[in-house]
Order: structure tokens, then C-alpha cells, then sequence
């Protein structure tokens, strides 16, 4: 998922992914739930190769936050490093 928060917009754009065809990508193997990525969160990538305006409302409606329309891929960043990264659980190393 980190690759996908730094660069999705710019992969989804170059190889003209869908939300579809990135939910394939970034959940394909996974058997654990929680571990996929939501399926909305997966279609904001994809609406990230749209004109910042779509994402700016989407993510407005998701954050309950004002949005600048000049920070739009800063937000979606900040929101999904939030979600997934932020969250994730980590491994003690605690006795080794």
C-alpha cells in the first residue's frame, strides 16, 4: 500500500488503470480482510487521475475537511497514510 499512497495516481494514469483493475492489484492476494484496502479508498486512487475537483468533494465528504484544491493529492496522502499506515499494526521486538 505505501507505493500505491506515494505514486497510485501516477501508476493508475500511466498504465490507464481502473478502480477495478488497481482493486486487483492491491488486494490481489490477500486472504486476510483486514488487510485489503476498501474498495472506496481504491476508487479515490482512481479518481485521482481525474481533475482535482471530483477528489476534492469525495474526500471533503470522507474527512469532514475543508480541502484546498491546490493540496487535493497532499490530502488524499495524508488521508490514506492515516488509514493504512498509521494503523497498522506493528511487530514487537520485545525478547529477541
Amino acid at each position: 500500500m505505501p507505493v500505491f499512497i506515494e505514486c497510485g495516481s501516477d501508476l493508475a494514469s500511466h498504465f490507464n488503470l481502473d478502480s477495478e483493475q488497481l482493486n486487483k492489484v492491491i488486494n490481489a492476494d490477500l486472504t486476510d480482510t483486514a488487510s485489503t484496502v476498501d474498495l472506496e479508498d481504491i476508487n479515490l486512487l482512481a479518481m485521482s487521475t481525474m481533475p482535482d475537483r471530483y477528489l476534492q468533494v469525495k474526500l471533503r465528504e470522507l474527512t469532514e475537511e475543508s480541502i484546498e484544491r491546490t493540496g487535493v493529492s497532499e490530502a488524499l496522502q495524508k488521508y490514506l497514510d492515516k488509514k493504512y499506515l498509521e494503523t497498522a499494526p506493528t511487530t514487537s521486538l520485545k525478547g529477541l
